[in-house]
């Protein structure tokens, strides 16, 4: 069989070069054509966008910072934190005054203990002093300034042996008295303290410590 005198076409693939993810192809003409290397998607107008799916979270409160109330009915305002028909309660602090009992008194020398409480029983309530006993004084406190003063002048006539201290109202205070001329009588200052019920033992007027001029001033 005769040999073919036409020369077959070249049948050879033209080489592909790929950069940047990107397809290059080359043709016989040394043109250069870039083809994606994936397809991109048709967008669909029912297909959601990115910002159409986070949507914000509805408001449910106005301020997380209030306080918390109720409405009624009538558009009043309940107390959340209190119970229907609880009374509120009184918040109010009440101060306690610790009342001062007298000083106690030491008897010394007692010779019969059971003659001296049945005497002293006579005189105020079995339940209104204690007694306690040392090996040298017999200690009595009594709970009223009255009966303080009852047992100390029954000691006194019966000649005991004791000793005590004062009372806190009987102690003597000192009072200054501001703005009186100093040429003011303290007899006069002096009986009108005693007019409001005060007893008075030396009404002074008070000088400059350098000048020694009177100043309005006086002690009771």
């Amino acid at each position: 069989m005769p040999a073919d005198s036409r020369t077959k076409p070249d049948k050879t693939v033209t080489p592909i070069k790929i950069k940047n993810n990107q397809i290059i192809s080359r043709n016989s003409g040394n043109s250069t054509k870039t083809e994606p290397n994936k397809r991109s998607l048709p967008s669909s107008p029912t297909t959601p966008t990115l910002h159409n799916v986070s949507k914000k979270k509805p408001k449910l409160f106005n301020n997380r910072y209030n306080v918390l109330s109720d409405l009624d009915d009538n558009g009043e305002n309940i107390d959340v934190h209190g119970s229907p028909g609880q009374e509120p309660t009184d918040t109010t602090a009440h101060t306690f005054v610790k009342e001062v009992l007298p000083p106690p008194i030491f008897i010394k020398g007692v010779k019969n203990f059971t003659d001296l409480l049945s005497e002293i029983t006579n005189l105020i309530e079995r339940n209104s002093f204690i007694c306690k006993s040392s090996s040298t004084y017999l200690k009595i406190q009594t709970e009223k300034p009255e009966d303080y003063r009852t047992l100390i002048r029954f000691l006194k006539e019966n000649d005991a042996e004791f000793h005590t201290y004062q009372l806190q109202s009987e102690k003597p205070y000192r009072v200054v008295i501001r703005n009186l001329h100093p040429t003011t009588s303290v007899s006069e200052i002096s009986s009108a303290i005693e007019e409001i019920g005060f007893a008075t033992r030396q009404v002074t007027n008070i000088r400059h410590n350098l000048t020694k001029n009177p100043l309005p001033l006086f002690f009771c």
